[in-house]
């Protein structure tokens, strides 16, 4: 199951690994905003917050499946056949019982939010833990072995069906059951493909437990804490506000973190193995972390900030006017997504360096602040309270973060300010025109007069921030280690790659 990968490939498998995981993630954003623009035209926000309070409760069951068995394989670069047969067991033991729990569960969950419906929608989603359980462990080998092309296609292919499904329900439904049922099916879906994509089939068994569970109780709390910060406000705004609330924010939460559900979990799911590959030799693990800042920073940075800029059109256009009451949490929460895809790699640097209480330090210290400004910003602002309560944590805690890992590693701040500041700046100046082109009080005139207005905005908004980062990038001496310096060079090899493909076309 285990591939050795010469020390001098790693870096170009991190690198491809980190293009397929974001193009996948850039797939499923797409994928998923569009059927979210879909039925958003079809259902309500109402339907929305019935089955957010129905995932947020399935979220809690599903952090038993966060102990964190796929990482320890991973991290492990002489595992088994027995220890991934063990995580497989494992696995099947965990979704039987959360399946059993959720259903269990559900009377109490109903009564919590107030919403007797919610009843239902989690007997049908107790099936997704279940069906998650057998999932062949096999394919974890892909990223185990920095095979990220055949990982990208595992999980795109399933992607697609289940959002094809579900759309396809929604229209002929007309109702939110469309979203648990399209849920359940796209994971059933999963199991089959991940026993026809990767032969590996696993056996019943326990001989390795030992092995794999020992590196597992830090990524348990780790996710549970991590589910708290991001499924917080659903608790909150569920509880207080109910059903239609919480489903603008869900929506306007899916719109504005798209530079970290983008960039932040593919990131991750690459740097992680290749990380471990590099822990050995500490020089090029350095540069590795600053460069993937550096990356995320040309990128997340300009996108959030133009989400935030365009958010009054996004929502007009896309949505319609009955999602006018997201446009605030979207502005926010778009910025928000800045802080947390800038930090997107630490918790990577954390799991293969062996210190994960290190990542359970920062969450926590995160919840002490985002759970009170919640619960008060909540009550008084309703879902522009929850949204200003996750940005101001965001920013807080951002540098602390940062200090914390550069300790650890050894970075020095100036050669992360070094990479950061041109970003930001550019950002800055982007931001400066679409506000003034585009200002948020054009609320209004229909969906395709917001569209127009809408691409128009990307595009002044990219060719603004190109021209004032690359400028940016020349007068300061065109630094060698830098995104831009990445970008270029990535640019280089993909036009002499074509070039070469058509000298040998004629």
């Amino acid at each position: 199951m285990t591939e050795q990968v010469p020390s001098s490939d790693v870096g170009r498998r991190i690198a491809a690994g980190m293009a397929w995981t974001v193009s996948f993630k850039l797939f499923d954003r797409f994928v998923g905003l569009l059927s979210t623009i879909v039925l958003a035209r079809i259902l309500v926000p109402h339907d929305f917050g019935l089955v957010a309070m129905a995932v947020t409760a399935l979220g809690i069951v599903e952090m038993f499946r966060g102990l964190g068995f796929e990482a320890a394989l991973i991290r492990n670069r002489e595992a088994s056949d027995a220890e991934f047969d063990t995580a497989w067991t494992l696995n099947v033991l965990l979704g039987v019982a959360m399946g059993l729990a959720m259903v269990a569960g559900a009377p109490a969950v109903a009564r919590f939010f107030n919403e007797p419906r919610v009843q239902p929608i989690l007997y049908v989603l107790a099936l997704v833990p279940v069906l998650e359980g057998v999932v062949n462990i096999g394919i974890i080998g892909f990223r185990k072995n920095l095979d990220f092309r055949r990982d990208f296609q595992f999980m795109a292919l399933r992607r697609a069906l289940a959002a094809i499904i579900t759309v396809s329900m929604a229209l002929t439904l007309r109702s939110y059951w469309a979203l648990p049922i399209g849920t359940a099916i796209g994971w059933a879906i999963g199991v089959i493909l991940s026993y026809v994509m990767h032969p590996y089939r696993p056996q019943l068994s326990l001989r390795a437990g030992r092995a794999v569970m020992g590196f597992s109780a830090w990524i348990f709390l780790n996710n549970w804490l991590g589910f708290l910060r991001v499924r917080g406000a659903s608790f909150v705004i569920g509880r207080i506000g109910g059903a239609a609330p919480l489903g603008i924010f869900e929506v306007a939460f899916q719109i504005a973190s798209l530079p970290t559900t983008a960039l932040v979990v593919p990131l991750n799911r690459a740097l992680f193995p290749g990380y471990v590959q590099l822990r050995d030799d500490m020089t090029k693990y350095r540069y590795a972390v600053v460069q993937v800042i550096a990356g995320m920073a040309l990128l997340a940075i300009p996108a959030g900030i133009g989400i935030a800029c365009t958010g009054h059109l996004i929502v007009e256009a896309f949505l319609g006017d009955k999602w006018l009451d997201a446009i605030p949490a979207v502005q926010m929460l778009a910025v928000f997504g800045v802080t947390m895809a800038l930090q997107a790699n630490l918790n990577s640097v954390y799991n293969s360096l062996g210190k994960p209480r290190l990542q359970a330090v920062i969450t926590t210290m995160t919840l002490v602040v985002l759970l009170p400004l919640l619960i008060f910003w909540v009550r008084m602002d309703g879902v522009e309270g929850a949204a200003r309560a996750y940005l101001v944590t965001g920013l807080l805690v951002w540098p602390i973060n940062y200090a914390i890992c550069f300790r650890l590693v050894g970075i020095r701040w100036r050669s992360v300010i070094a990479v950061l500041w041109r970003p930001m700046v550019a950002a800055g100046i982007m931001a400066g025109v679409l506000m003034t082109v585009f200002p948020g009080s054009q609320v209004g005139g229909g969906s395709l007069q917001a569209l127009s207005r809408f691409v128009g905005a990307i595009g002044l908004g990219a060719l603004i921030y190109s021209l004032a980062v690359i400028g940016l990038w020349l007068l300061s001496g065109r630094p060698e280690n830098s995104g831009e310096r990445i970008i270029v060079r990535h640019a280089g090899r993909q036009l002499r790659n074509v070039a070469t493909r058509l000298r040998g076309s004629t």
